[in-house]
């Protein structure tokens, strides 16, 4: 990810409501030079909230509802944080993310919505969920469905609240099952403390009331719920009833680290102005459902959240700007289109209360109309070169700063060994290892340690997530060889910014490596930083080993070939660069990166050889096995591992930067062309150990490595002959 603008001033969007999703669009079309912007959100997809009924119900997919925050923050040339914030102090600047440091701002906002939790005891384990947030709630909705599927017997589903909200999500899984011809029954009942659908006309109220009745959904009105438990809801003190599913769509919540912040706040949601700014500190805006206009309070509806969208976008760069902020005039009044289940819709606005297909049609032109902004994001020119007094109009200490050559690219595995091996060679003085195997192992003082190097450019906006990466990534060679971590010196590289920006980025990169070493038993005992193009960050690290080091030239014939992680993470990052990667693919693909190894190294303790799988691809380090052991190999290609989506890139005729480089061996090898050969040849970041083991091995080895996650896949085998690798 390149920075050619130096960074001068920090926005933090917090959660990815209506919008923050539209001030990312508006962003990618116009922003401002100078400025990072990060997304803090909880999952790499949101849902658009219009149009969960309709998916309920079963008239869209999950992905037509669905907005990919990593392709709009891709898009918007925005960082995205994966993370949920739980803590936040205005007065110093700084939101605290769970499980991480805490990330600075010049300005926030936040628009994190609103829960529905139950404000009375709830057993642990019971079948509740809550249809806010709503991205929790799909996986939710499906395990339900799945549930009803399977049921021979009357499901009976009890849903907690009622509003419009509660009304179109009971009518809308009454229409999945009857769409679905589900044979079992299902008893479905709205509950309430007061009267039900206060929100909308005596007209609407009362055409909604026989909507209900005519589907034969129950609703028990002034309903105090006192507990619930495995499988009953206690109410009105001495009353219970049975259930099997609990949906709660009562009220609007705000969030726990909200009412703990110290932002002025009424019931827990953030007070703003006529600009949207907290009362409290001008500098943090609120938008949507987790705010209180103190100036003219209005309902919780997504309708407003959109119209505060435009505003919000000219207001953050007023401010930036020190220029006059515009005011936000909310509607008095505004239309409902309440689904029914069907493809019918009742249409709500002031004294008119209409029912018909034609308003369903209307609600879902707007609402593919909305969804559209997002999947068909503009083609945007390249960035100009950035303006100087503009920047300095953003901090007027800011002097640009001469920019040091060099990147982190990884040179192609032929073009250094080239190199490295006409070296003049030195005296081995302890050398145990020569070039070419992971890592130099080395004696001193009779003691065998281990040394290796290694960094990466960055490939994600997320740098806390790019150093625990990164440092996983190096400590490969160390797992790989059976070795214990015990010294880290640190080597970044990062842009140019003003001192404060670059403090923070710092900060990010050693509080999240620091995290992952000392966890490893590892300390990191120096470094260097200096500034450069891009991001850089990279690892040396010295090791200890207390038994025979696991070399790449120790396998056997007859050993079985395995690997420990999925392929596929050259061609998942190359794919998010060109916007053609689906979030929950590159969500699920860091996640594997940033899995540690540790304890796969130890179960494969015994292999009689080992690597680990990085930049060279898959088949590149199993034929440097091979070669260092003198044998060939046979995989199955239906054996080996893939990352969701990597496939179906690579089909697509996505490949990463050295894929033509790795893909030379294809001389040495035997092998039938398709989208997941091409992965063979795929470069991977923090890829698995790729182990060799006999056969007497495998009946301890394989159930302990699926018990601690990682794939346990015999992938091949390795015989007598050339090095040569055979795909079957």
């Amino acid at each position: 990810m390149n920075n050619e603008t130096p960074k001068v001033r920090e926005i933090v969007l917090v959660g990815a409501g209506h919008s923050h999703i539209l001030f990312l669009r508006k962003w990618g079309m116009q922003p401002l030079p100078g400025v990072q912007v990060t997304l803090i959100s909880p999952a790499p997809k949101t849902a658009y909230t219009g149009m969960l009924p309709g998916y309920i119900a079963g008239h869209y997919t999950k992905d037509q509802i669905s907005v990919d925050l990593v392709k709009l923050c891709r898009f918007a040339q925005a960082n995205f944080v994966i993370g949920s914030v739980d803590k936040l102090s205005a007065a110093n600047r700084l939101v605290n993310v769970k499980g991480r440091t805490t990330i600075s701002y010049d300005v926030l906002s936040i628009d994190v919505g609103v829960t529905s939790c139950p404000n009375f005891p709830v057993a642990k384990t019971a079948p509740v969920a809550s249809v806010k947030p709503f991205e929790s709630f799909t996986n939710s909705w499906e395990s339900l469905k799945t549930k009803l599927l399977k049921s021979r017997s009357t499901v009976k589903i009890i849903i907690v609240g009622g509003g419009v909200g509660a009304v179109e999500i009971a009518l809308a899984i009454n229409h999945s099952v009857q769409k679905q011809k589900i044979n079992n029954k299902i008893q479905l009942q709205i509950m309430d403390r007061s009267s039900i659908l206060k929100g909308v006309s005596e007209t609407t109220r009362g055409k909604l009331l026989r909507i209900l009745k005519q589907q034969e959904i129950q609703v028990k009105q002034d309903v105090q719920i006192n507990e619930i438990t495995l499988d009953t809801i206690l109410f009105n003190k001495e009353n219970s009833m049975k259930f099997d599913f609990v949906i709660f769509c009562a009220g609007a919540m705000p969030y726990k680290w909200l009412q703990k912040s110290d932002l002025s706040l009424i019931d827990g949601f953030i007070q703003v102005d006529r600009t949207l700014c907290s009362l409290s500190h001008p500098e943090v805006f609120a938008v949507g459902d987790c705010a209180h206009l103190s100036f003219s309070p209005r309902p919780k509806s997504g309708v407003f959240a959109v119209r505060q969208a435009p505003i919000l976008y000219s207001n953050i760069k007023a401010k930036l700007m020190k220029k006059r902020l515009q005011v936000y005039k909310p509607q008095k009044y505004h239309l409902k289109l309440i689904s029914l289940g069907s493809k019918r819709a009742l249409l709500d606005y002031t004294s008119l209360s209409l029912v018909g297909e034609t308003f369903w049609k209307f609600k879902d032109l707007i609402d593919r109309n909305f969804m559209n902004k997002f999947s068909r994001l503009p083609i945007m020119g390249k960035t100009r070169t950035p303006n100087l007094s503009r920047l300095r109009s953003l901090d007027e200490n800011y002097t640009p700063q001469v920019m040091c050559g060099g990147c982190g690219a990884k040179v192609e595995s032929q073009v250094l060994l080239e190199v490295l091996n006409n070296i003049e060679k030195i005296e081995a003085r302890g050398l145990v290892t020569g070039i070419g195997d992971d890592a130099a192992v080395i004696c001193f003082n009779n003691q065998i340690q281990i040394v290796t190097t290694d960094n990466l450019r960055i490939f994600n906006s997320d740098l806390w997530r790019v150093a625990k990466i990164s440092a996983i990534h190096a400590l490969g060679d160390i797992w790989a060889m059976g070795g214990k971590p015990k010294f880290v010196t640190v080597n970044v590289i990062v842009p140019d910014a003003i001192s404060k920006i670059k403090k923070g980025w710092l900060t990010q990169i050693m509080h999240s490596a620091h995290t992952v070493f000392k966890k490893e038993g590892a300390v990191i005992i120096g470094g260097h930083t200096s500034l450069g193009a891009e991001f850089n960050i990279g690892f040396t690290i010295t090791a200890s080993v207390d038994r025979r080091p696991v070399l790449i030239s120790g396998a056997k014939p007859g050993d079985h070939i395995i690997i420990t992680k999925p392929i596929g993470t050259g061609t998942i990052l190359a794919g998010e660069m060109q916007h053609l990667a689906d979030g929950d693919w590159v969500a699920n693909a860091l996640n594997w990166m940033e899995k540690s190894q540790k304890k796969a190294s130890e179960i494969l303790s015994q292999a009689n050889a080992m690597t680990d799988v990085t930049g060279f691809g898959l088949a590149g380090h199993l034929m440097r096995i091979c070669e260092s052991s003198k044998l060939g190999a046979a995989i199955d290609l239906k054996k080996i591992p893939v990352l969701d989506g990597a496939e179906f890139l690579s089909g697509k005729g996505i490949k990463s930067s050295i894929f033509l480089e790795n893909s030379k061996i294809k001389e040495r090898m035997a092998f039938v062309a398709s989208p997941k050969a091409d992965l063979l040849f795929d470069p991977q970041t923090s890829g698995g150990l790729l182990a060799t083991l006999p056969e007497e091995d495998l009946r301890k080895v394989l159930p302990e490595l699926s018990r601690k996650g990682f794939c346990s896949s015999i992938i091949g085998r390795l015989h007598i002959g050339e090095p040569f690798i055979k795909v079957i």
